[in-house]
C-alpha cells in the first residue's frame, strides 16, 4: 500500500523513489492527478539530474485544450514495495502522477487537510474481501 495525505492546497499527495537505469534514485513529491491519462511528469531540471533516457517526443493535449510537444523518458518507480517501468514527462509544471500508473489500484481520498491518501493494488483489495 502507498499512504500520503491531502493538503492545504487541497492536493492528493504521495511521496515516490524514481530510479534511473544507471541506479541513481531520488524521493519525490507528487500530486495525483486523475485527469493526466499517462503515468507521471517530473521537472525538467529533475529528469537532467536522474539521466533518464530518452524516449521520444510527444504531442499532448494540456488541460485548457492547447498542445504541447513534451519530451518523454523512462524510469523505475518504487511502486507498492516494487520497482516498475515507467514513462516520465518532463514538464515545466509539477510532478504528477496519472491514471496510468494507478491503474489496477484502488485510490482512496480522505478530502479534508490531512486527511489519508491511499492506494492499494486491487488484487490485494480482493484478497482480503
Amino acid at each position: 500500500m502507498i499512504s500520503g495525505r491531502f493538503s492545504a492546497s487541497r492536493e492528493a499527495e504521495i511521496n515516490l523513489t524514481v530510479r534511473a537505469p544507471q541506479g541513481i534514485d531520488t524521493m519525490i513529491d507528487a500530486v495525483i492527478d486523475t485527469g493526466f491519462s499517462d503515468s507521471l511528469t517530473l521537472l525538467a531540471a529533475t529528469v537532467a539530474t536522474l539521466q533518464l533516457p530518452f524516449r521520444e517526443s510527444v504531442s499532448f493535449e494540456l488541460a485548457d485544450g492547447s498542445r504541447a510537444e513534451l519530451d518523454v523518458y523512462r524510469a523505475e518507480v518504487l511502486w507498492d514495495d516494487s520497482w516498475r517501468g515507467a514513462l516520465v514527462t518532463a514538464t515545466a509544471g509539477g510532478t504528477l502522477v496519472g491514471m496510468r500508473l494507478l491503474d489496477g489500484n484502488r485510490l482512496t481520498i480522505d478530502c479534508m487537510v490531512g486527511g489519508a491518501v491511499t492506494i492499494e493494488a486491487l488484487a490485494h483489495v480482493h484478497e482480503a474481501n
